[in-house]
Parts: structure tokens; sequence; C-alpha cells
């Protein structure tokens, strides 16, 4: 069976259920070979948590891909008058920190 063409369920299965050890660590190594392919993302609502989950991620052997990027929304919030209509009420602001890190093949 070619791994490399197989699913994330599919290794799964095979290296869970499958009674050939050959076959399941051959399984259970490709699947250890995507984990290290699969980027993290950061999400975090302070810059300095974001910093500080990076540096973590860091000493353990991991690199930035897409650096700490603040991304904003805004929006409005509307209030039901007595007649049931939309009145506007206020604006809304929030924003996020996010970042992108994949592990480092040594």
């Amino acid at each position: 069976m070619d791994y490399r063409k197989a699913s994330l369920g599919q290794l799964y299965y095979i290296s869970r259920q499958t009674k050939e050890k050959e076959y399941a660590q051959e399984a259970q190594k490709e699947l250890n070979r995507r984990d290290y392919m699969l980027p993290i993302v950061i999400h975090r609502q302070r810059k300095h948590e974001a910093e500080r989950a990076i540096a973590d991620l860091q000493k353990r052997g991991f690199e930035v891909i897409f650096p700490l990027t603040e991304f904003k929304r805004d929006g409005k919030r509307y209030d039901r008058d007595n007649r049931n209509r939309p009145v506007f009420s206020e604006n809304t602001f929030s924003s996020v920190w996010m970042a992108k890190l994949r592990k480092v093949d040594y």
C-alpha cells in the first residue's frame, strides 16, 4: 500500500487495527512524518501572550512560517425598538494576534 496517498484516517486505522506489525509500523511512521508537515497556528487576544507562546514553541524546535500579525474586526450592534425594528446601538471592535509555526526536522 502506498502510504503517501492514504488519508490520515486510513493511516490511523492501519496503525491501530492492523495485526501485521510491518504495516502498522510503516503507517505510524507516515503519521509522524505528516505531523511535522502540519503547521501550528497561534491565536491570542494579547500580543505578549502570543509572543510568549511563540518563544515556548521555538524552544521546542519550531520555526515561524507566518510572523505575528494583528487581525482587526469592526462591527455594529443593533437593538430592537418597541416596534421590533433594528436600531443602531454601538460599534464593536475586536482584534486577535495570529502566527503560524511548523516543526523543524533535524
